[in-house]
């Protein structure tokens, strides 16, 4: 499923980049029915998705498919609220650049310096290490016993620290890559330290305003 996904959205990519060079007099007739009889294909097979077209300053089309959730049948919208799960680990690296542009760190130092309640081995890792997956850190940390909502238990960072510091890493920094959640929950602990704001304030204020 996740290689399925993962072929349509590069498909989708690849038709609104074509798109992109065409002039905008043609857009309607060469592009955008053609993109939308792809996606409404695919909305029949079980695609859900929002499609945005942009060409300079003008929107050329805003349309939803499927439904918000595989069990709901509440339908996608223009105006839905998708949930960008992993899509804001490009958020937390820019940040993360961004703070290091200010010259505010280094993108090669120890996290520990800015999480000092972390201990070796982990307060060792560099917030490099962590942006590449190649800290040797899980995917996760699953904790069984918890069975509310939301699915991800809300904790706070002191004690996703003392969880986190229980395993031992797989691997020396920078050895091999291992896709990780928990990295980019520590660089997303690193940008409100640094900025001395929530991760959410700092994004949405400085980053992208």
């Amino acid at each position: 499923m996740t290689r399925a996904r993962s072929s349509i959205f590069a498909t989708c990519s690849l038709l609104l980049a074509a798109c992109a060079g065409t002039p905008t007099g043609h857009m309607s007739s060469l592009g955008l029915d053609q993109i939308e009889a792809y996606l409404e294909n695919l909305e029949a097979d079980g695609f859900s998705g929002q499609l945005v077209v942009v060409q300079g300053e003008k929107v050329l089309k805003i349309s939803g498919y499927g439904t918000i959730d595989p069990d709901l049948d509440q339908p996608v919208g223009e105006h839905s609220v998708m949930p960008l799960a992993s899509i804001t680990k490009a958020f937390t690296a820019s940040a993360i650049f961004a703070l290091a542009a200010e010259g505010r760190l280094d993108p090669d130092e120890p996290i520990g310096r800015f999480l000092p309640d972390l201990s070796p081995p982990h307060a060792e890792l560099s917030l490099r290490a962590l942006m590449t997956h190649t800290g040797g850190l899980p995917a996760g940390i699953v904790n069984r016993n918890w069975t509310g909502e939301p699915a991800f238990e809300p904790i706070s960072l002191d004690e996703f620290l003392s969880r986190i510091q229980q395993f031992e890493p797989y691997s020396a920094p920078g050895a091999n890559f291992s896709y990780s959640n928990l990295g980019y929950n520590l660089l997303a602990a690193v940008v409100e330290s640094v900025a001395e704001e929530p991760w959410e304030s700092y994004l949405t204020g400085t980053l992208l305003r």
